[in-house]
């Protein structure tokens, strides 16, 4: 078996990101870790350990990225086997414009 590290995300904020920016693939059962991974151009892939949990939060973000289907693993295993969904896509313009225009308005 490979000796696959553990990132605990209870330690300081500071040594999270670190781990998380010195990987070279993210296996997340949390949507932040995906939003991290993505943040620092890491490719992540989603584990998806509870069938019951609703999917729409995980399409929500990859749909706002750009992206047009969540792909999961069931397990850390598959989720090594998995190709990470690509394509993440940020338009920084509307964003600004849009946090701009939200502070005008309050």
């Amino acid at each position: 078996d490979q000796d696959i590290p553990v990132i605990n995300p209870t330690k300081p904020y500071k040594e999270v990101i670190d781990d998380i920016f010195n990987t070279e693939l993210i296996l997340s059962s949390s949507l932040h870790g995906v939003i991290l991974a993505d943040a620092y151009g890491i490719p992540a892939v989603l584990i998806r350990k509870n069938e019951n949990e609703p999917l729409f939060k995980y399409k929500d973000y990859y749909m706002g990225t750009g992206r047009d289907k969540v792909v999961f693993a069931k397990s850390i295993k598959e989720g090594l086997k998995t190709d990470p969904i690509g394509g993440f896509k940020c338009n920084n313009e509307a964003i600004m414009s849009a946090l701009v225009n939200w502070h005008h308005d309050y």
